[in-house]
């Protein structure tokens, strides 16, 4: 699925939290790491990227894809060099 498309279908998407330091500096957490925030998908693609080629190792972050259809799902990234495109990831979860 190409990001096109979805951003057609992904209205928004929602960090619960993150162990990764680039995320929780970037959009702010509390000192339990919990974010709780909304962002766009832009926004966290570009910013997801950045922390995989930025940090070594994997960071799990748990957020929940808010859909342009008033579903939602959560789900849990480990942003890494390996898994870096929310595109690719989002994909996977509309296709499975």
């Amino acid at each position: 699925m190409n990001e096109k498309l979805i951003k057609l279908i992904v209205k928004d998407i929602t960090v619960l939290w993150s162990e990764s330091s680039m995320v929780n500096d970037t959009l702010g957490c509390d000192e339990n790491y919990d974010i709780d925030k909304t962002f766009s998908f832009d926004i966290l693609a570009d910013l997801f990227l950045k922390a995989a080629t930025s940090e070594l190792g994997y960071d799990k972050t748990k957020m929940k894809v808010n859909l342009f259809n008033g579903e939602s799902f959560e789900c849990r990234m480990d942003i890494s060099p390996d898994e870096n495109n929310l595109c690719d990831f989002v994909s996977r979860y509309l296709e499975g």
